[in-house]
């Protein structure tokens, strides 16, 4: 009886470690791989599956180490190439792994899995619209696929389309109703239709079918928050920070609830994790030493501006504490451009520079971000009052412009309106509603309407007056998503802001005018969930929502207290 030649026991190793594989042995599957492999070197076979069990129990690094080495012999083969990509996007390497995955579905066009992956790399770029195209083309003869089905109906909800997405995600529920990618996907794009409790069933059955699967406990808990059922959002929300603590996100999400509840003492912390998930995105970072909010001394502090215009001016009421323990130190605030003018006037104490977009900064001692001020200055709730933050200061020319424009109207009371708030969808859904919403408001007699409201609003302006005679006076120059010295000195010119949860709500507080501001159910977490005012901004008057979309109620009661104070302050003068 002959001896089996080296190719024929690579074979039957490889075999055995495939079974292996399949019972879950899989350091036996290994150890027959690396056997077959030492029996036969140019076997590749037996490399490729061990390239493929590294890639399936996590070991990304030594994967793409593995498929690397055969690029050397065979740099088009596309199964090396794509494994080779999905390991080193595993393993953090995203613009190699992009390459190598975009080389292997150039190569083999009509190859589903090589398609798939390519789709999946181009989200991870940020260019949803083209990861639609490619998978838009293999869909129609790989539609039972659920891997296509999950990812496109992904890429579909990132560029808006969220009808098609369901579509497709609903489609493969029927089939796969036990899948909990499909039912995490299909929860998320529910919840853009506003479908809330239908989202938070499906995510509470995929965490059963999934326990240890961190991302489905932190989407639950951020649904069960959009419900209002925020004790269970918490339990969910830890759940995913216990199993992936390293996980940013998750501990931001539950800082956001956290935070909402008045929780500050332990919320303050968790929001620190915001940094990691701003560099991981590109967006900022804090390099240098880390300021812990005690006196200045000589010490330059440099404050990082985060988020947006709305965040950075509510934070900014912060800045009184900084001012007082400055001592003989310096203060630098690098906020957004369009904000340096008025923090320059209503600051004068601090050197306020422009957000640099290359990320360079000035000279300093220490570091912090805009928002961990509040975790500084102001730990508890009680910390809050009395009412510490400073009035901002309007541009006095464009000021007295906007109040001579408003006095021409005639007499009544200058009240400025704004309906929609938010840039993402499930925000601008929670948030805002139609302006004809605002018709018991509109027609009250004897008072001038002027719109704020940033975005296209001309038409519903237009067809508002064509349909009921009610007329919002419209200034269109005025810009507020690019040039806020002009509607800063607007708003400060009015009498009253009756409005929904958006920038211009933060600019009005910060200025100290009294505004009617129309609060989701469940609000965006600045706002709190148990006061009828604002902590930052006392100023402002909430008027809550009692059911998510429900804006008839706040609508008639934001009238009955509109007219309240026009009979409050109008009633002896103009």
């Amino acid at each position: 009886m002959s001896r089996p030649n080296k190719s024929e026991k690579a074979q039957r190793l490889i075999i055995e470690g495939q079974q292996h594989y399949i019972n879950g042995d899989l350091r036996k599957a290994e150890a027959c791989l690396k056997a077959a492999r030492k029996a036969a070197p140019d076997f590749s076979d037996a490399g490729m599956l061990l390239g493929l069990l590294y890639l399936d129990t996590g070991r990304a690094n030594f994967a793409a180490q593995h498929f690397k080495s055969f690029l050397k012999t065979r740099p088009d083969d596309p199964d090396i190439l794509n494994n080779y990509g999905v390991a080193c996007l595993q393993n953090g390497d995203d613009d190699n792994g992009f390459k190598a995955i975009e080389r292997a579905a150039y190569l083999v066009p009509d190859n589903v899995t090589f398609q798939i992956d390519y789709g999946i790399a181009l989200i991870g770029r940020g260019r949803p619209a083209d990861a639609v195209k490619v998978m838009n083309k293999i869909y129609p003869k790989a539609s039972d696929n659920l891997e296509i089905a999950i990812n496109l109906g992904h890429a579909l909800r990132l560029i808006g389309d969220i009808d098609r997405s369901r579509t497709i995600l609903e489609t493969a529920y029927k089939t796969n109703s036990d899948n909990p990618s499909i039912l995490n996907n299909l929860a998320v794009t529910l919840e853009e239709h506003g479908m809330f409790d239908e989202a938070a069933t499906l995510l509470s059955k995929a965490v059963q079918l999934s326990p240890q699967t961190a991302s489905l406990y932190a989407n639950l808990g951020s649904t069960l928050r959009h419900l209002g059922r925020y004790d269970e959002a918490i339990v969910a929300t830890r759940r995913a920070v216990e199993l992936e603590p390293d996980e940013p996100e998750w501990s931001f999400k539950l800082a956001m609830i956290l935070l909402l509840l008045g929780n500050f003492k332990e919320g303050w912390p968790h929001y620190q994790t915001r940094w990691r998930i701003f560099k991981r995105q590109g967006i900022g970072s804090l390099k240098g030493k880390k300021w812990n909010g005690a006196p200045l001394g000589n010490k330059t502090l440099l404050l990082r501006h985060e988020q947006g215009p709305g965040d950075q001016i509510t934070f900014a009421t912060c800045l009184n504490d900084a001012i007082k323990i400055k001592e003989n130190g310096h203060i630098i605030f690098e906020c957004d451009p369009r904000l340096v003018p008025c923090f320059s006037r209503t600051y004068p104490e601090i050197e306020i520079i422009s957000h640099d977009a290359d990320g360079r900064s000035p000279k300093h001692d220490v570091i912090a971000g805009l928002g961990d001020l509040p975790g500084f200055f102001r730990p508890t709730i009680d910390d809050f009052k009395p009412f510490k933050g400073r009035k901002i200061i309007a541009d006095p020319a464009l000021l007295q412009h906007w109040k001579d424009a408003f006095s021409a109207l005639g007499k009544g009371p200058k009240i400025g309106i704004a309906w929609r708030g938010g840039a993402e969808k499930i925000s601008i859904l929670k948030r805002s509603f139609d302006l004809k919403t605002l018709m018991p408001v509109l027609q009250i007699p004897n008072c001038h309407f002027i719109n704020i409201q940033y975005g296209a609003s001309a038409d519903e302006i237009k067809n508002l007056q064509r349909d009921h005679g009610i007329i919002v006076h419209n200034w269109p120059e005025v810009d507020p998503l690019h040039e806020l010295e002009n509607h800063i000195a607007q708003i400060d010119a009015l009498d009253l802001i009756i409005q929904a949860s958006n920038t211009s709500a933060h600019i009005a507080g910060a200025l100290h005018k009294p505004v009617f501001l129309a609060q989701s159910f469940s609000p965006y977490w600045l706002w709190s969930i148990d006061s009828s005012t604002s902590l930052w901004h006392p100023h402002i008057q909430q008027f809550r929502a009692s059911a998510a979309g429900e804006w008839n109620t706040v609508i008639s009661d934001m009238a009955d207290a509109l007219t309240q104070w026009i009979s409050k302050n109008y009633s002896h003068h103009d």
